[in-house]
Formats: structure tokens, C-alpha cells, sequence
């Protein structure tokens, strides 16, 4: 399949995605105890624009920074198992809405130390703030008290992929390569130098180049990234099938289940 097919195979399942699963503008009702339904629907929503960020990138020649973007959908759908495998005290929910207050503290800190260094001006009521959030971290498990720590520690996408095989797989065959490109690897970065004399290689003498792009990269991308979202529609199908049905609309199951077999042999032909 070339990147024209796969790309419009990839937009007819946004669409149907879009409209008869996450029923764009339409509402939704989320009942009390089921929040991390809501989260879980919302993250899918996001990894939707993900996914359809990456075939505008790849369809505008720019396939290394597509990957980047795969980078973040591949986490995406590692927060989502996330919260799918919850334990009963609904903990994993818990620490996904904490983040927030963790990278807030984690913030204020950085500006805490800014501040000692000289760097800059202390904002005012830094260090109340600061106490502020301490508080609210102490108050729900996140302090220990032998060590006099609070944990700020994010949902890193280590942690997530050692919820099961499937995902430290895709962790250990997609996030490395991914995250060389996000984070400016000197390997990735040959493609923005065009060799200008035969003498001498890329590195001494270039020019540089703004509109080459490896196309094998870009095929990878688009196939990963459908792969990862058609993946992520099937779980969470399961999911609110099992324990959550009222939240796929009735008029909607018969074609919402054929596009998920639609979606795994597509997937496993290729």
C-alpha cells in the first residue's frame, strides 16, 4: 500500500471514529465513580488530533517531526491502558489526575531555586505557594515521611509500558526511535545537511536542506501511527463493552464493530 492509500484508509477511520465513538459535538454524560471514563474518552480524542497531525506533517514532506508527534500518540495510548487497568481503590486514576499538581510543585521549585541563584526576582507568595501545594500532595499519600519527600514524579512512559508486554514492546520497537528525533539525537539530524562537495562529507561541507525528508520514515510513521490508534479504538471498545456500555450509542455498535474488524485486518494483512 503506498502513502496516498494508507493515508486516506487512515482518514476513514478518524471519521468514523469521530463521529459514531466520540460523537463529536454531541454530549456526553459521565456518572459519579466513572471520571476515569470520561479521561479515557478524552485522552482517545486527543490521540485522534495526534493522528491526524501526523498525516498533515507527513503530507507536507516533513516526516522527522511526524515522528515526534507519533512520540506523544504512543504515550497517549499508554495513559489510556493506564486507567483501563485500574486497581479497585481506583489509584492509577488518582495518580493521572495528580500530575498536574505534581508538575506544579516541580515548577514552583525550579522558580524557588532560580530565585536562591539570583537569576530572578521572587514572585510574590512563592513560598506559600509552594506550602499550598506540599499540603495538598501530604494530604492524599503523596509524602513519605521517612525520607521527608514529596513525590512529584510523573507518569513517565517507562513506568507505563511495564503494565504488560504489548506495551513495553511497543515501547522498546516505537519510543526509542521516536524519542531520538524529539530530542535532537546528532543522528537524526543528517537529513537537514545536503552534502555540497564530492570531496567532503555532510559534516565539514553542507548546505542546509529545509525540504528533504526520509520517506521510509514517513511510511513507517503513518503505518505505526494507524496501527497505534486502530489499536487503542479496539481496547477501549472492549472496555466500555464489558463494564461501561451505555456510553456507545446503540444506533452506532453494529458499525462501530465493523470498523473494528475492519481495523485488525487491515492491520494484520499488512
Amino acid at each position: 500500500m503506498n502513502k496516498d492509500e494508507e493515508i486516506t484508509k487512515t482518514r476513514f477511520i478518524i471519521s468514523e471514529v469521530s463521529k459514531k465513538f466520540l460523537l463529536e459535538g454531541e454530549s456526553f454524560i459521565v456518572q459519579k465513580e466513572h471520571e476515569h471514563v470520561r479521561e479515557i474518552m478524552t485522552l482517545y480524542a486527543k490521540q485522534t488530533n495526534l493522528l491526524e497531525s501526523v498525516l498533515l506533517l507527513s503530507e507536507a514532506n516533513m516526516n522527522e517531526e511526524a515522528i515526534v508527534l507519533f512520540r506523544s500518540q504512543l504515550n497517549n495510548y499508554m495513559l489510556i491502558e493506564y486507567l483501563m487497568n485500574d486497581t479497585g481503590n481506583r489509584k492509577h486514576y488518582k495518580d493521572y489526575m495528580f500530575q498536574p499538581v505534581k508538575s506544579e510543585l516541580s515548577f514552583l521549585k525550579n522558580i524557588q531555586y532560580a530565585v536562591r541563584k539570583g537569576w530572578i526576582e521572587a514572585p510574590v507568595d512563592l513560598n506559600t505557594k509552594i506550602k499550598e501545594w506540599k499540603k495538598t500532595l501530604k494530604d492524599n499519600g503523596y509524602y513519605d515521611k521517612s525520607k521527608n519527600e514529596y513525590d512529584t514524579r510523573p507518569l513517565s512512559v517507562a513506568h507505563l509500558a511495564k503494565q504488560s508486554a504489548i506495551l513495553f514492546g511497543s515501547y522498546a520497537q516505537f519510543y526509542r526511535e521516536g524519542s531520538q528525533f524529539e530530542h535532537s539525537d546528532p543522528s537524526s539530524l543528517e537529513i537537514y545537511r545536503t552534502k555540497f562537495l564530492e570531496e567532503y562529507s555532510n559534516q565539514l561541507v553542507f548546505t542546509m536542506s529545509l525540504s528533504r525528508t526520509d520517506e521510509k520514515l514517513g511510511e513507517k510513521t503513518i503505518h505505526w501511527a494507524k496501527t497505534i490508534y486502530g489499536l487503542s479504538f479496539i481496547k477501549v471498545m472492549q472496555y466500555l463493552s464489558k463494564s461501561y456500555e451505555h456510553m456507545i450509542r446503540e444506533e452506532y455498535k453494529e458499525d462501530l464493530a465493523k470498523l473494528a474488524l475492519f481495523i485488525k485486518e487491515s492491520t494484520e494483512s499488512e
